[in-house]
């Protein structure tokens, strides 16, 4: 895992309860999208995403809201499939825009809170693209104050 990769997270048998449940939500959720949209199926249970911002280190949307995690502290491994950019700048971009959110909630700036209604909203709705680069990084701060997980991550990658 390097700088600017996206880890994304895959629901796993030993979840814990706390954990299994709102993942169950999610992969209902995705599999709802594919049917109203007719995507397919989702292939694989992707249940999470983050941002990293080195090798053990990733930045993050969860129901506290925008934090650092260290990786090699979790009590369960976060079992993930790993996607890297190809191009390396725009991942470290990405990357340094996900630590200035996080930096801003730290300083109180911003209240980088986890947002369940945006995550709600995003399985009935199919958004369109604004090619307009002010209007997107403008919508990217707003959502730096209230996300959730693969919406944080987009948009650190459009203000990147």
């Amino acid at each position: 895992m390097k700088r600017g990769d996206i880890v994304f997270s895959v629901a796993q048998v030993d979840d814990k309860l706390s954990t299994s449940i709102p993942r169950a939500f999610i992969v209902a959720g995705e599999w709802l999208k594919a049917k109203i949209f007719g995507t397919g199926d989702p292939n694989v249970p992707v249940v999470h995403a983050a941002i990293a911002v080195d090798g053990t280190h990733v930045v993050e949307s969860v129901d506290s809201g925008i934090q650092m995690t260290d990786l090699t502290t979790e009590a369960v491994p976060r079992a993930a499939m790993i996607f890297s950019c190809d191009e390396a700048r725009l991942g470290w971009a990405a990357a340094y825009a996900a630590e200035q959110f996080y930096g801003d909630v730290v300083g109180k700036e911003i209240r980088g809170r986890y947002s369940r209604w945006n995550a709600l909203l995003s399985i009935l709705k199919s958004s369109p693209y604004e090619p307009g680069l002010m209007p997107r990084i403008n919508e990217s701060v707003s959502i730096g104050s209230a996300s959730f997980c693969s919406q944080f991550v987009a948009n650190a990658y459009e203000v990147g």
